[in-house]
């Protein structure tokens, strides 16, 4: 029996959720444990991407289809040279007028 598209993307939804879960539990142990430190930070907002990750590879989605793919080159420079262009522009401000250390 086939499934249909909306039973697909409700066993990918649950999948994904319960990985959130498990993987947030982990993170959470080593932030309780450990405390609130870069690491156990960064860990914890990691794991809705790990999540995404592995609920592709276990339920057979490719990455491309949650949007894991290059984009067009005019955007990948923008979002390279815009915030290097106004950080230049406020940073440049800031050490020119002295009022940075």
């Amino acid at each position: 029996m086939l499934e249909t598209s909306a039973a697909i993307a409700r066993k990918r939804s649950l999948t994904f959720f319960v990985l959130v879960i498990l993987f947030s539990a982990v993170a959470y142990y080593f932030v309780f444990r450990i405390g609130f430190q870069e690491k156990t930070v960064l860990g914890l907002m990691w794991c809705p991407a790990l999540a995404a990750f592995a609920a592709s590879l276990i339920t057979g989605r490719s990455l491309r289809e949650i949007g894991w793919k290059p984009g067009k080159a005019k955007y990948l420079l923008a979002g390279w040279l815009i915030p290097i262009a106004y950080a230049t522009v406020a940073y440049g401000g800031v050490w020119i007028t002295g009022l940075g250390g």
